[in-house]
């Protein structure tokens, strides 16, 4: 540094790459924590479910998959008491490059006119963040169905069921190559491949080391997985613009799915009954009192998913986090179900060391790559 105080050395602009290096790594930083909260969720969700669908509780069997999902995603209309006053009072745009719009639409005072602003200012309406919430909500509905049409179908148990539907991480990679306009890497395409290497060998040590059977359920769980893995790839690019809107607005997306789930969705249950696809039948009051339950951190679940899509810098690092879920779940198994889930074996150790390899190169490639672009 000179008698000035100036730094000797650097030259301009260097000050607000290192700032947007450092941005960039706390959003990563936080991404990746709001990853652990999500696969957190997805452990309890599993159990809990299997739990009320097999009857095993006091309550009568409830095996109502659409009335699951939309319950659990209008509880994502409890994000708004949090995240509106936040942008009402909080809310500011300070992009580089943005002065002359901010200059002829200045910052309002804190209200609803605020948020309006705020949305101005990324180019967005409240029209199209409630048309975003929608189409996102269908998408996340239509994969969530399947999850908990194949989960209870006979044969299955929830480590099997998470190791079919959490291969979506495949498909969000080859997806992401055309539509992310992602290149081909070799470190995370090895990293993919031994993670599929690792969902087999996790989901044959389910079965007790046994050969991996094909069944209706392991077919309506893959379909699920082309459907989660078609969702994050279609949020990250078209809802938060490849990570160019902040995760404020990813979880005021959120709030708006939950929203279209009560005034759109909801109402399907007519047609379900009608034309006998689902008889509509309300819980008892303990069931519906641990669906409650299962909804409210699911939506701290799915709210950590959609912030995480904005933060982190792919789909696919956020669709591996979810993974880490299969070994978990299957731990989870061995207390929970264990006149289904044998001892741990060879192949269970092998299958969750693989898939935890992989996410930790995917993390370490993605970390490498961001500080490669922002130097």
């Amino acid at each position: 540094m000179d008698a000035g105080g100036a730094e000797v050395g650097l030259q301009p602009g260097q000050h607000a790459e290192s700032g947007s290096v450092r941005r960039e790594r706390t959003k990563f930083r936080i991404g990746l924590c709001l990853m652990v909260v999500f696969l957190a969720v997805c452990v309890f969700q599993n159990e809990l479910y299997a739990f009320i669908e097999s009857g095993s509780s006091s309550s009568a069997k409830f095996n109502k998959p659409y009335f699951i999902v939309c319950w659990n995603h209008i509880w994502m209309c409890g994000v708004f008491p949090f995240v509106l006053p936040y942008l009402a009072f909080f809310a500011d745009y300070t992009e580089e490059g943005s002065g002359a719009l901010l200059a002829n639409d200045p910052r309002p005072s804190p209200g609803l006119g605020r948020i309006t602003w705020y949305l101005r200012c990324h180019g967005l309406t409240w029209r199209k963040v409630l048309w975003t919430g929608t189409w996102t909500g269908a998408m996340f509905l239509g994969f969530n169905y399947l999850w908990f049409i194949g989960l209870p179908m006979k044969g299955m148990i929830p480590s099997e069921a998470s190791a079919t539907a959490n291969s979506a991480f495949a498909f969000v990679y080859l997806f992401s190559i055309p539509l992310l306009k992602e290149r081909v890497d070799a470190i995370k395409g090895v990293a993919v491949a031994l993670c599929m290497a690792g969902v087999i060998a996790l989901a044959i040590g389910a079965s007790g080391g046994k050969h991996f059977g094909i069944s209706a359920g392991i077919l309506v769980e893959a379909a699920c997985a082309v459907g989660q893995a078609l969702y994050f790839v279609a949020f990250r690019k078209w809802g938060i613009r490849e990570g160019a809107l902040p995760a404020s607005i990813a979880i005021l997306i959120a709030g708006f799915d939950g929203l279209a789930h009560l005034l759109f969705f909801w109402p399907w249950f007519v047609v379900l009954d009608v034309t006998k696809w689902s008889v509509f039948e309300l819980p008892d009051a303990h069931t519906l009192g641990m669906l409650t339950l299962g909804a409210s951190t699911a939506s701290i679940g799915n709210v950590c998913l959609m912030a995480g899509l904005a933060l982190l810098p792919g789909a696919l690092i956020v669709s591996l986090a979810s993974l880490v879920t299969t070994p978990l779940q299957f731990i989870a198994d061995l207390f929970l179900h264990s006149t289904k889930a044998k001892a741990v074996d060879g192949y269970t150790i092998v299958g969750g060391v693989l898939v935890m390899i992989s996410f930790g190169v995917v993390i370490w490639r993605d970390h490498m790559l961001l500080r490669a672009i922002k130097k």
